[in-house]
């Protein structure tokens, strides 16, 4: 019972979010099967993949706004015919109230350029993603904390994203990152250090915080990487830092941890096909 109540919460707390960003449309003519089914995938695609209210808010207006701007470029012409908005509804007020004043056409036409990628397979979406994923896995604060505010462009979004990445590159803790869902834990030591399967044959964070290519040439896609983790803390954030297990062994002569850890089993052995393939330089090793 317990469990069914807060399946139903949640539940609830979802619908309620989702009521107030249709709310966001209502202008739309949403009788027509077509217009609607277009404005629920962009919500529920916003609400998968943004999360944040604020982030959430900021892209659906994105949407709307290159609607409007899209019905007042095609005003007079045969294909603005049928309109997406409902009738009666004066597309120019919606765009002052938006905008704080009077478009121009060229304003309209760089609105509608900017967020062509809005829509299924875009550049818009991926770029978006690109910055928000690496800031959570490498816990680029400056990035994860950014406000996305609803009166900023689309440019001015990504000239901040892009301003503070690069600060972040320079500053942040290149040597950490967050660990993928897909990372397989393999074999867990009692300190908390770990062997990763990464499941995957390419890992360019992998590469950058251990300073090598991350496999990144690689021809053979049934490759897969395995890396030595520590668990470390970050601004209050659970991460983890990759070893070079080569380096490690050079200098365990002189690192005391190394040496009580000289003790511990083998790593795991994994039976897979890779073990015939040239994935096997990048494969956990014994101790020395």
């Amino acid at each position: 019972m317990e469990f069914l109540t807060k399946v139903r919460w949640v539940y609830e707390i979802l619908a309620g979010r989702k009521d107030r960003y249709w709310q966001m449309f209502n202008a739309f003519d949403l009788d027509n099967p077509e217009y609607k089914s277009a404005i629920s995938d962009e919500i529920s695609w916003a609400m998968q993949n943004l999360k944040r209210e604020d982030r959430i808010v900021w892209f659906l207006k994105q949407f709307r706004l290159a609607e409007y701007a899209m019905q007042k470029l095609e005003e007079g012409s045969e294909a603005g015919s049928e309109s997406a908005l409902r009738p009666g509804v004066d597309v120019d007020k919606l765009l002052r109230k938006d905008l704080g004043g009077e478009p121009s056409e060229q304003q309209l036409q760089d609105i509608v350029d900017d967020a062509l990628g809005i829509g299924p397979d875009d550049p818009l979406k991926e770029k978006l993603l690109t910055y928000l994923d690496e800031a959570e896995q490498h816990g680029y604060t400056s990035i994860t904390n950014f406000e996305f505010k609803p009166d900023y462009s689309i440019d001015q979004i990504f000239s901040n994203l892009e301003r503070l990445n690069a600060k972040e590159k320079k500053t942040g803790p290149k040597r950490y990152v967050r660990p993928l869902k897909s990372d397989k834990v393999v074999l867990k030591f009692p300190d908390g250090w770990a062997w990763y399967s990464l499941e995957r044959a390419v890992c360019e964070r992998e590469g950058e915080a251990l300073h090598h290519c991350g496999n990144i040439d690689t021809k053979d896609h049934d490759d897969n990487i395995y890396s030595l983790r520590e668990p470390v803390k970050y601004k209050g954030m659970n991460m983890v830092k990759p070893h070079d297990v080569h380096r490690q062994q050079r200098h365990a002569g002189s690192d005391e941890r190394l040496r009580e850890r000289k003790a511990r089993p083998e790593t795991p052995q994994v039976h897979s096909p890779l073990s015939q393939t040239r994935s096997r330089k990048i494969l956990p090793r014994r101790w020395a």
